[in-house]
């Protein structure tokens, strides 16, 4: 039997962004691969990254879009998930009272980026990478993912600022690789 991870967030904080604002009204998102739905000023995401070998990039802003091999912000497969150039994010030990409560990125920590890929590392299914490369944590007893406990500051190559919360790997059948997670914008990033 999977053990899902459920999270309730309740209620959303008003934020700002930084440098070029994130837009948080409009309407709902909805691909085949990417729906985003609002939640006041919280988004929630699924991410259908089922495919082993296909990476789903998509840029963030007032809602989750997909993106073309060019111009993304984040980019999954599977577990893994990787940031786009200019893009940065901080590591947040919290659970989800924490990150409700979470709104500027200023005392958090050190940014920092994707290592760079030099070829020698293997490529592939889960290979964590970058900040947002350990966002779950794996049970090898019944070989399931779930989101750690932990969010994540990130700002985007464009300026804008947001914290982002994984929720779950799974969906409501117990497909793996339908990623979930909550985000809203903060202030903070310089």
């Amino acid at each position: 039997m999977i053990k899902r991870l459920s999270v309730t967030l309740a209620g959303a904080l008003l934020f700002t962004g930084c440098g070029d604002e994130l837009e948080t009204s409009g309407p709902e998102q909805e691909s085949d691969v990417v729906a985003t739905v609002a939640e006041g000023e919280l988004k929630r995401t699924t991410i259908q990254a089922i495919d082993e070998e296909t990476w789903v990039p998509v840029v963030l802003g007032q809602t989750v879009l997909e993106a073309t091999d060019d111009a993304w912000d984040l980019r999954f497969r599977r577990i893994a998930v990787e940031m786009g150039p200019g893009v940065e994010a901080q590591t947040i030990e919290g659970g989800v009272e924490d990150f409700n409560a979470f709104a500027t990125a200023d005392a958090a920590g050190e940014w920092a980026g994707e290592p760079e890929v030099t070829g020698e590392e293997p490529v592939g299914r889960g290979r964590p990478t970058g900040p947002l490369g350990g966002w779950f944590d794996y049970n090898p007893m019944n070989h399931t993912v779930s989101p750690g406990e932990r969010f994540y500051a990130v700002r985007t190559a464009d300026g804008a600022c947001l914290k982002l919360r994984f929720e779950d790997y799974y969906d409501e059948a117990g497909t793996a690789g339908v990623v979930q997670f909550s985000w809203a914008p903060i202030e903070g990033c310089r």
